[in-house]
């Protein structure tokens, strides 16, 4: 090698160097980006029963979702919800119906089961098959949202087993996490977080905690009515 070349492969060196710096720069700009995009997504003025689509993810799953405290809904009747958006965008029949799961804990004692009520979201044939269908969208219920904090007709019965009391709770829960995306998986159905989310974002425009089943319905007719 050459002087002349050796010299020519220093000035590259900086070259390069200098572009990465510049890259970093960018980089650091478009995270910045980003995450103010996500807080300002849900922030915006839309109006009232807008349909929220395309919802970004959370960049950084530090800063809580502006919409997480927004999100309490009834659970059953966004079941009813789901099943008609899935025979809209999807031609399909599904069906939700209540199902108690169980589930395998373990102790000092050893292992036991715990047995709660979860909603299910299916096709008839296959809803009682929790565990086996990896179709099935499973949504759980609160058991700590107390009846007369979120009234509803439809109360939710937990099954007592290490006291033997039984709690009645009400059937509604936080679908959106605090971080970032549904509580639940929605099996890739976009439409069901467009739902979810459309749903907060009104709660959070009228500075409300959670609706009634009638409300909820009524509130989705006028979002996907003109959608």
């Amino acid at each position: 090698m050459t002087k002349e070349e050796l010299e020519k492969s220093k000035k590259r060196i900086l070259t390069l160097e200098k572009e990465i710096e510049n890259l970093s720069i960018k980089r650091e700009e478009l995270d910045q980006l980003r995450e103010q995009y996500f807080e300002d997504y849900f922030r915006v003025d839309r109006g009232e029963c807008a349909l929220l689509t395309d919802i970004p993810k959370n960049p950084t799953r530090i800063t809580t979702n502006p919409l997480c405290p927004y999100s309490t809904l009834n659970v059953d009747e966004i079941g009813k919800l789901i099943c008609k958006l899935a025979h809209r965008y999807d031609g399909e029949e599904l069906v939700s119906k209540r199902v108690d799961f169980l589930e395998k804990c373990e102790n000092a004692f050893g292992p036991y089961y715990e047995e709660y009520p979860v909603l299910v979201v299916g096709k008839k044939e296959e809803v009682e098959d929790i565990n086996r269908n990896e179709n099935n969208i499973v949504i759980e219920f609160n058991p700590f949202y107390a009846v007369k904090d979120y009234p509803t007709d439809k109360p939710v019965c937990y099954i007592g087993h290490s006291n033997g009391d039984n709690k009645v709770r009400s059937n509604y829960n936080k679908l959106i996490g605090y971080y970032d995306g549904l509580t639940f998986d929605n099996k890739g159905r976009s439409y069901i977080e467009d739902l979810i989310y459309s749903l907060a974002y009104y709660q959070s425009r009228r500075g409300i905690m959670s609706m009634s089943a009638e409300e909820t319905k009524d509130v989705y007719k006028r979002i996907f009515k003109k959608n």
